[in-house]
């Protein structure tokens, strides 16, 4: 799993819970989601289970250079991103360069 192939979904769960912060607020919830197999937060209907067998498949390096290629990829072109929002397909664009 690749968290940034799902940067439109961090973006939505983070509206759609009143965040303010899609790192710090967005990231989180939707991990969480993602960890637990069930759609809670994300507004978005994915296969949850799925994803978190992808994420239990991860060791723990993997995860963490996961969420930290996320948090800097997103740092670095947070503005873009916002811009596209809330085009799918426009934020993947940005991602996959």
């Amino acid at each position: 799993m690749k968290t940034l192939n799902y940067v439109y979904e961090v973006f939505k769960t983070n509206e759609a819970n009143n965040g303010s912060d899609v790192l710090n607020i967005g990231l989180p919830m939707f991990q969480s989601d993602v960890a637990s197999g069930e759609q809670r937060l994300c507004p978005v209907a994915l296969d949850f289970a799925a994803l978190k067998e992808d994420y239990m498949a991860m060791t723990s390096d993997e995860r963490a250079a996961d969420n930290k290629e996320f948090r800097e990829f997103v740092g670095q072109h947070m503005a873009e991103l916002a811009e596209a929002y809330p085009d799918r397909d426009a934020m993947l664009a940005i991602v996959n360069g």
